[in-house]
């Protein structure tokens, strides 16, 4: 029997989630909270390019990007980051940069953003 690592276990719910929509959290719509941070950091840190790290379908990324912010949205799981893709299309903002990547191996030189959302 081979054993699974943490990691295989959260793949598989992650895929599962995405392809079957059953999952507990909002896909075009920005949480309130996230919403309110990305507003005051703003006026910290304006026109900060900005990490969203586990995009998922990109609903934050959209708001930061929307915000003025110059957002790269990274998630592992590849249907998320079609589905980000094709919401930012939609709100005509297709200057985000979307990529799957692994959160723990990241390609990106150190201080390359001025924000990292993680939500």
């Amino acid at each position: 029997m081979t054993k699974r690592t943490a990691e295989d276990v959260n793949r598989r719910y992650f895929r599962r989630a995405y392809r079957t929509g059953e999952h507990g959290w909002g896909v075009d719509v920005p949480s309130p909270q996230a919403v309110r941070f990305l507003k005051r950091v703003r006026r910290e840190v304006p026109g900060a390019r900005l990490l969203d790290l586990g995009c998922g379908e990109g609903r934050h990324a959209v708001a930061a990007a929307r915000l003025g912010f110059e957002v790269t949205g990274v998630d592992y799981e590849r249907l998320a980051v079609g589905r980000a893709r094709r919401l930012a299309g939609a709100a005509g903002l297709g200057g985000i940069a979307f990529r799957t990547e692994n959160a723990l191996n990241l390609p990106f030189a150190e201080a390359s953003f001025g924000v990292v959302l993680d939500y």
